[in-house]
């Protein structure tokens, strides 16, 4: 150790005598480890850190499926849930829950919109979730109508409406005008494992789920199912197990559930979807950044190694070991590891902050996401790493040195293999910089596909907000509809305001009404009635969307309670049930059984519903006032620029001052967020790409550079024989255009597997497109021999005369 500590000391003043290549060096690596410890916090934060739920492995969602709409998961119905809760024994228990969009009123303050949720006295129990005051839900609270008398209040309401009022055990508090007493108050960082609420979002309240009361019909979806799994029971075997289950139910139940199958998901992959994969595919980009890093800092080590060949010789001849040589060499790179981690520690909150809000909202725990001791860890491994990834092939080449042949200058032969080495550093550098560019080119092609894809709509100057009424002050459908006439009426009476309009679903945003369809004279049965998606919208929503109607007409003022019934369908389901005829005047029926018929009166396009590029499944709308609902999500059009919030806002507080608004976002807003996560990917390869790009066209630099002076002797006797300047030039770019062609055909071998990891982020684009792998290619190329001939054309313009002299 002592030894060691000796190598440090004498490897920082050997460091300090060369000042610029040691700020290079750390600076290269401050950019690989601090990257690589950016996004190693935001993996741990997200994916690595235990769920807050006792065995969180053991835990499933467990969702019904349209078997004849391709498998398409939705909610489960109440009497589904009891059965399997019943019946399934590959689950020791089962718990629901359902959103509930509610009205915190009350106290002096504005109303503010709360994320709740209706769950079973079970819920927290299974989730082995304890309050940080006094209790959760209890089965009791379901039963003999207390489902409406109790609450319990998330942490992060507790604290911005209560001030963390250690006292709020046992007060009434007001949602959507009713008394609740709130029984417990949960702890930091506890959320549902729920899809109903906002991104990052937590749930603010949870009341109890009166089921014996309420959404007690088969085939009224509406239940989150979360189950864990029995002792000894697997995935495969519960999965094996709720699809019998299933079948089991379609013969019980024909008419709703022959159709309807069963599956369970586990709870983590059901959080986070594809989000992992995205963060895992940045993470390996960024480790490839760290390798190229690594080489670079090796590189740079072997040209030094060369200039100090003497020293090492010197050393040798007065008996130090190669084994002390090594580690003395290794010393230097480890003190310039050490430095690099340092800096980017340093700046490690900065880094992981603009990673965290370049990220995808739709991304969980992203708020909780914060280095700490165990990303300081990492960033100590990947230092060491770095130090000896960096340093251990210039030391082990620089001992390999015989001190005599050295002292008497005669190192040519290790010269050469010193020569080679770097070469092959080159080599790799270019490699691995081409797979990073080509996979960032891919993406490219990706978001240029999904940017000019046509998602049947235009977001520009459209605001959007969801609206929720409270049940108890409009329980009525009379109250409902005088609710949103009013409403449209005042905002399109305002000046700036073009259109105004609602819908229960936004374009682009995650979710599934649907309905099964009957068509009149085609006599279906229930159990084989396709399914398509239901939209009840109000306004003038087309033209706040600019949606266009392809055939008929729009809805009216006219299509009213009393009126004839009417539907829009769009294109894809005209063209799926009605080919080759206008659906315009025909008859159709949702829900079972079919009692109101509803004559088609237009045809709209398709618009994007489940995703930029998703094909779009047949869809009806039907007229708000037909239909009315307790809630919508508004759409207003500004004439000339976006409507601002305040202009929403006034409209809905003149007529019913208690209403809050929840997400107030311009729709294009929504749209870019769709575009999040293959922004998010462009971003992040794009970046590495572009930095490992010039960290190989550097380390060519470099090469060139070297050669160039190590053979100015060769080069003077060349240019003394006659050799013109572009004989010079030719003679390095021939071997810098040998090097970079080697490491594109590495590279792409490498590309070509690459595409395959990204295929599941690839839309429109194939993972071997090869304009992408040709552009990747070209611009590697060009930048890299653009590197290589700034020192070759230097060494056409020295003296021979002068290099002669000199050697």
């Amino acid at each position: 150790m002592r030894a060691f500590l000796q190598d440090l000391r004498y490897a920082a003043r050997t460091l300090r005598r060369s000042p610029g290549f040691a700020a290079v060096a750390i600076a290269t690596l401050a950019l690989g480890i601090g990257a690589n410890t950016a996004i190693f916090s935001v993996v741990r934060g997200v994916l690595l850190r235990p769920l807050p739920y006792r065995d969180a492995d053991r835990l499933v969602v467990v969702w019904e499926d349209l078997l004849r709409e391709g498998n398409h998961p939705f909610s489960v119905d109440a009497p589904n849930f009891v059965d399997l809760k019943a019946r399934c024994r590959s689950f020791s228990d089962a718990a629901a829950q359902m959103g509930a969009g509610q009205s915190l009123t009350g106290g002096g303050a504005a109303p503010e919109a709360l994320y709740g949720a209706r769950v079973t006295g079970n819920f927290f129990p299974l989730l082995g979730a304890r309050p940080a005051l006094g209790r959760t839900i209890l089965p009791a609270d379901q039963q003999d109508g207390r489902g409406r008398t109790v609450a319990v209040l998330g942490h992060g309401l507790w604290k911005r409406r209560f001030g963390a009022s250690a006292d709020i055990i046992g007060r009434t508090i007001q949602l959507d005008d009713v008394a609740y007493t709130v029984v417990g108050v949960m702890p930091e960082g506890f959320d549902s494992p729920a899809q109903w609420k906002a991104p990052n979002r937590a749930a603010d309240v949870w009341t109890p789920l009166d089921l014996p009361r309420a959404w007690n019909s088969r085939g009224v979806a509406v239940l989150q199912v979360v189950a864990r799994l029995a002792p000894g029971a697997s995935l495969a075997s519960a999965n094996a197990e709720v699809a019998a289950f299933a079948r089991s139910l379609g013969r019980e139940y024909p008419k709703t559930n022959e159709n309807i199958g069963l599956h369970a998901v586990p709870l983590k992959r059901q959080l986070f979807g594809n989000v992992g994969a995205a963060l895992w595919i940045v993470s390996g980009a960024v480790g490839l950044v760290l390798l190229v890093a690594c080489a670079n800092i090796a590189h740079l080590l072997l040209v030094r190694a060369s200039s100090r060949t003497r020293e090492v010789a010197i050393r040798l001849a007065l008996g130090a070991t190669r084994a002390r040589i090594i580690s003395t060499l290794l010393a230097e790179g480890f003190l310039l590891a050490a430095a690099g981690a340092a800096l980017a520690w340093a700046a490690v909150s900065v880094t992981t902050s603009a990673l965290v809000a370049a990220a995808p909202a739709e991304i969980p725990r992203l708020a909780e996401v914060r280095p700490d001791g165990s990303v300081l860890v990492f960033a100590l491994a990947i230092a060491l790493f770095a130090g000896l990834a960096s340093a251990l092939l210039p030391a082990i080449r620089g001992s390999r040195i015989a001190p005599e042949p050295s002292l008497r200058g005669e190192g040519v032969a290790s010269g050469r293999a010193s020569g080679r080495l770097r070469a092959a550093l080159v080599v790799s550098q270019v490699a691995l910089a081409l797979l990073l560019f080509s996979g960032a080119a891919l993406l490219v092609r990706t978001f240029e596909h999904l940017r000019r894809f046509d998602i049947g709509f235009d977001a520009a100057r459209v605001l959007t907000a969801r609206l929720p009424l409270p049940k108890s002050l409009y329980e009525t459908d009379q109250q409902k509809l005088a609710f949103f006439d009013q409403l449209f009426e005042r905002l399109e009476a305002t000046p700036g305001v073009a259109a105004a309009g609602g819908t229960t679903r936004f374009p682009l945003d995650p979710g599934y009404g649907v309905g099964s369809i009957f068509f009149e004279g085609r006599g279906a049965a229930a159990e084989t009635a396709p399914v398509v998606g239901v939209r009840v919208v109000g306004g003038r929503y087309f033209d706040a969307l600019r949606i266009p109607i392809r055939s008929g007409r729009d809805f009216r003022r006219e299509d009213r309670p009393d009126s004839v019934p009417a539907a829009v369908v769009n294109a894809s389901m005209a063209r799926r049930f009605w080919p080759g005829e206008s659906p315009v005047g025909k008859r159709i029926s949702i829900g079972f059984p079919p009692e109101t018929w509803r004559t088609v009166v237009g045809v709209s396009g398709d618009v994007s519903h489940d995703g930029i590029d998703a094909a779009p499944l047949p869809e009806v709308y039907i007229p708000l006032a037909q239909s009315p609902e307790s809630g919508l999500n508004l759409v207003v059009r500004g004439r000339r620029g976006p409507v601002p919030p305040s202009v929403l806002s006034a409209a809905i507080a003149s007529i019913d001052r208690n209403l809050p608004l929840i997400e107030v976002r311009p729709m294009e807003a929504r749209v870019s967020d769709a575009l999040s996560q293959p922004r998010f990917l462009l971003e992040a390869f794009g970046a590495f790409a572009a930095l490992s790009l010039l960290l190989a066209a550097l380390a060519l630099f470099a090469l060139v550079s070297h050669d160039a002076a190590r053979r100015r002797r060769e080069i003077g006797i060349r240019m003394t024989l006659g050799a013109g300047s572009g004989a010079i030039l030719r003679l390095f770019l021939s071997r810098a255009a040998t090097l970079v062609s080697i490491g594109v055909a590495l590279g792409l071998a490498g590309a070509l597997a690459l595409g395959r990891v990204l295929a599941p982020a690839l839309h429109g684009t194939r993972p071997t497109d090869p304009a992408a792998l040709a552009s990747a290619e070209g611009l590697l190329a060009a930048v890299a021999l653009a590197a290589a001939a700034w020192p070759a054309h230097r060494a056409t313009r020295s003296d021979p005369l002068d290099a002669l002299r000199r050697d």
